[in-house]
């Protein structure tokens, strides 16, 4: 048998703060129904010899769709830009471009373990959700979310050997000889060249 994927929970976002390049807490987004994603990779072919002589692959961004349950009062204000306003009682929708990035992970098992992923720097558009009146078969409403991912630069190693990385999603899993990572990836988003935080 090969190896297939199923089960998606465990959907979380947290946000990045520009002035201090870190990430705040994860936070759940509760009613994880389906997560799609469709990678934008470009192909150059370089010729020589009269003929193809390698073909230089890239992905530049990775746009998606999040589908749950319902939206929760942190959704709204921290991924599509809303405001929840006491004077009035109104939760409403800015305008204004949403300017917040988050990482988002979620978790996904199979017949070969389970795996945990994030994308670094994610954006989310406005969702999109449907009402519809009982029938004697009542289906449950969601909410779907399109999000686009792109790179965030991570810097790995000190001084001299230094270098930076643009890294656009990263994943791990709890099989194998260490599985530390996948064991402490809810306790702070993990990025790379730090080791987990174990709590």
């Amino acid at each position: 048998m090969g190896k297939v994927i199923y089960g998606l929970k465990n959907v979380h976002y947290a946000i990045y703060n520009e002035q201090t390049k870190t990430y705040g807490d994860w936070k759940s987004i509760p009613g994880a129904v389906s997560m799609s994603s469709d990678a934008d990779t470009t192909q150059n072919d370089f010729y020589a010899d009269d003929a193809v002589y390698a073909t230089i692959s890239a992905t530049a961004k990775e746009t998606g769709t999040v589908e749950f349950a319902a939206i929760t009062d942190d959704m709204y204000s921290d991924l599509f830009n809303y405001t929840v306003e006491s004077t009035s009682g109104l939760t409403y929708q800015n305008t204004e471009p949403v300017s917040a990035t988050v990482a988002l992970g979620y978790e996904v098992s199979g017949n070969e373990g389970k795996m945990r992923g994030v994308r670094y720097n994610v954006t989310f558009t406005s969702p999109s959700q449907s009402s519809n009146t009982m029938t004697d078969s009542t289906n449950p409403d969601t909410v779907t979310a399109n999000y686009t991912a792109v790179g965030r630069d991570f810097t790995i190693g000190t001084g001299s050997s230094a270098t930076t990385v643009n890294v656009l999603k990263a994943h791990c899993t709890n099989t194998g000889e260490t599985h530390t990572a996948y064991d402490n990836f809810w306790n702070a988003v993990i990025v790379p060249g730090i080791a987990p935080s174990n709590g």
